[in-house]
């Protein structure tokens, strides 16, 4: 897959500007279809992060609307400890506040967990989808029993200090970018040359 990263922010925003506090430990899920992409286990996973503590937020961005009294309690949505953020520009920057990346299982969710990792927010994945390609084995899990585990694990500081530097150091080495441009670049001339 083609890397994609939406950009490396420069500062993170400020968590009280997000309505966020500094104890929180904000879990993101980014799509332009999660309506569709949010499977019963997946909201599973995510009321039970929310059970761990109540400094835990997940907050959803990208899809302008979700009814999130759906799929969870009124008292947690009236918390805003779950939330949609709707379509942002500034997702890198909003990455680089929060803690961890949740990628719902889908197809998609290449570009938006790129970016996520590049502005060092560790990835909790399934296996499978665009981003599974990215991601080093302990990153991708099979089973939903596996994935909250180590969503629970990350929400540790200590922890998730390791494993966002394990993920970064794995996508640096292995995303391959510059050949993959230098290859873009080449054909692009190419084509500009013979148009």
């Amino acid at each position: 897959m083609l890397v994609t990263p939406q950009g490396k922010a420069k500062k993170p925003i400020p968590r009280e500007q997000l309505g966020w506090f500094d104890g929180d430990i904000v879990f993101v899920v980014v799509g332009t279809r999660l309506e569709n992409e949010l499977t019963d286990e997946f909201i599973d996973i995510c009321n039970k992060l929310l059970a761990q503590s109540n400094q835990v937020r997940v907050v959803f961005l990208g899809s302008k609307k979700l009814e999130l009294g759906r799929w969870f309690e009124i008292d947690v949505v009236n918390q805003k400890r779950v939330e949609n953020l709707g379509f942002r520009h500034d997702f890198p920057e909003v990455c680089l506040t929060a803690d961890v990346y949740l990628n719902p299982d889908r197809a998609g969710g290449g570009t938006s967990a790129q970016t996520a990792i590049i502005n060092q927010v560790p990835i909790v994945s399934r296996r499978g989808g665009h981003i599974s390609a990215f991601l080093p084995e302990q990153f991708k899990h099979d089973n939903w029993d596996d994935y909250l585990s180590f969503a629970l694990e990350l929400i540790d500081n200590d922890k998730r200090r390791v494993k966002t530097r394990e993920l970064f150091e794995f996508f640096v080495e292995n995303s391959d970018a510059k050949r993959q441009y230098a290859t873009i670049y080449k054909e692009l001339s190419r084509v500009y040359r013979n148009y």
